[in-house]
């Protein structure tokens, strides 16, 4: 199996690898990739680490696939990304957001909604567009009338 996504990561330079804990599937990407993509990806600590302890860092030997880190990786249930530098000699792993953060890049931090309140949310913003789209028509039917 590991000979297989060998193989995978020196074709595509990408690679999917299920964890044996059943944690998420944690994609292997250098830095540039990951800006590119523009993801929100988080640190987080974990026992490992060779760097901080405020984030999962560790050395790569192999400067291809960084196998140690995707093997920790797998022992995580919130990591997503192993993060390679773009010499490839340090990686570190990255979660996803959580709810909170999520809420935050969404604008809702300070707003604690549940599901039938963003509906009925969502509802009155359509009424609204709907008003303004009338609006807008009206007033744009009225400038063609006026331009003959």
């Amino acid at each position: 199996v590991v000979a297989f996504f060998s193989a995978i990561m020196k074709v595509f330079g990408v690679v999917v690898v299920l964890p044996a804990s059943g944690a998420l599937a944690a994609k292997l990407l250098n830095t540039n990739e990951a800006e590119r993509l523009e993801l929100k990806l988080y640190d987080f600590p974990c026992a490992e680490s060779a760097l901080h302890t405020c984030a999962c860092q560790m050395r790569c030997e192999d400067r291809r696939r960084c196998a140690k880190a995707l093997e920790v990786c797998g022992r995580y249930d919130q990591c997503q990304y192993v993060l390679m530098n773009p010499s490839g000699d340090w990686a570190t792993l990255k979660r996803g957001a959580n709810d909170k953060e999520r809420q935050e890049l969404l604008g809702f931090e300070e707003k604690d909604w549940d599901v039938a309140r963003l509906d009925d949310e969502r509802k009155r913003l359509e009424k609204e567009g709907a008003r303004w789209r009338t609006k807008y028509q009206r007033l744009g039917s009225a400038l063609l009338a006026n331009r003959t």
